[in-house]
C-alpha cells in the first residue's frame, strides 16, 4: 500500500476513534463542558476537531508559508478551549468531519517524495510531511482519546486503542526511530492501566531501537521507567 494511501487511512481512522468513543458517551456528557484545565470530553472532541481544522488549512495553503511559532502551547490550548466552548456536539462532529474529508482530498494529489521530502512544505519546519500527519494528527489524537478513556475508569480501551495505533503507525514507514516511539506509547498505556508486565517488552523494544536521549525529547521515560520499577 502506497505511503499516500496509508496516511489517508490513518486520518480516517483518527475519526472512527473519536466516533467509537463517541458512541460510549450519554447525551449528557455530549453536553457537558469542562473547564480550560480539566476537560470534559466534549472538549477534548472539540481540540481535536480543532487541530484537524489547522491541518486542512495548512494543506489547502501555499507550501512556501512560514512555520508558525506557537510558542506557549497552554496558552493555545486555553485559547482553543475559549474558541469551542459555546459550540454544540454537532458543530463539532461537523467541523471534524470536513476537516478530515479536505485533508484527505489534498492527500489524493500528493506523491511519496512530496510527503518524504522535509523540504517540500516549509510550514512543517523541516518535518517530512507523512511525520507531520501522523504525528499531530494521528498520534495527538489516540493520546487525547487515551486520556479521556482513562478518565472514564475505562483504561483498558486506552490500551487496545494504543495498540491499534502502533500497528497502524508501524506499518505506515520503516523507520527506527518512528517505531520505538509507537512501542513506548504502548508501554505507557499498558503501565498506567496497571499491567507492567505487559508493558516491559515494548520499552525494551523501544530502547533498543533508539538512544535514552531522543526517546527522552518525547516523553518523560524517566517517569514510565520508575512506575514500572516501583
Amino acid at each position: 500500500m502506497a505511503l499516500n494511501t496509508r496516511l489517508q487511512v490513518i486520518t480516517r481512522r483518527a475519526e472512527e476513534e473519536c466516533l467509537w468513543l463517541a458512541a460510549l458517551l450519554s447525551d449528557e456528557e455530549k453536553t457537558q463542558k469542562g473547564t480550560a484545565r480539566q476537560w470534559s470530553a466534549r472538549d477534548t472532541i472539540a481540540h481535536i476537531a480543532h487541530w484537524y481544522g489547522v491541518m486542512a488549512a495548512d494543506l489547502a495553503g501555499p507550501r512556501d508559508r512560514p512555520a508558525v511559532d506557537y510558542g506557549d502551547f497552554t496558552k493555545i490550548n486555553d485559547q482553543i478551549f475559549h474558541e469551542h466552548e459555546s459550540q454544540e456536539w454537532s458543530e463539532i462532529m461537523a467541523l471534524l468531519n470536513h476537516s478530515i474529508d479536505s485533508i484527505v482530498g489534498s492527500l489524493e494529489h500528493l506523491s511519496t517524495k512530496e510527503l518524504m521530502d522535509p523540504e517540500a512544505f516549509k510550514w512543517t519546519n523541516g518535518q517530512p510531511l507523512w511525520r507531520w500527519l501522523a504525528g499531530i494528527g494521528y498520534n495527538h489524537t489516540t493520546g487525547h482519546l487515551g486520556e479521556l478513556y482513562r478518565s472514564r475508569g475505562q483504561a483498558e480501551h486506552c490500551v487496545h486503542l494504543m495498540k491499534r495505533s502502533m500497528h497502524l503507525l508501524n506499518d505506515l514507514i520503516d523507520e527506527p526511530t518512528w517505531h520505538a516511539v509507537n512501542n513506548y506509547n504502548i508501554a505507557c498505556a499498558y503501565s498506567l492501566s496497571g499491567q507492567v508486565e505487559k508493558a516491559l517488552p515494548f520499552l525494551k523494544t523501544a530502547f533498543r531501537a533508539v538512544s535514552y536521549t531522543h526517546l527522552r525529547a518525547h516523553e518523560t521515560v524517566l517517569d514510565l521507567v520508575c512506575r514500572l520499577l516501583l
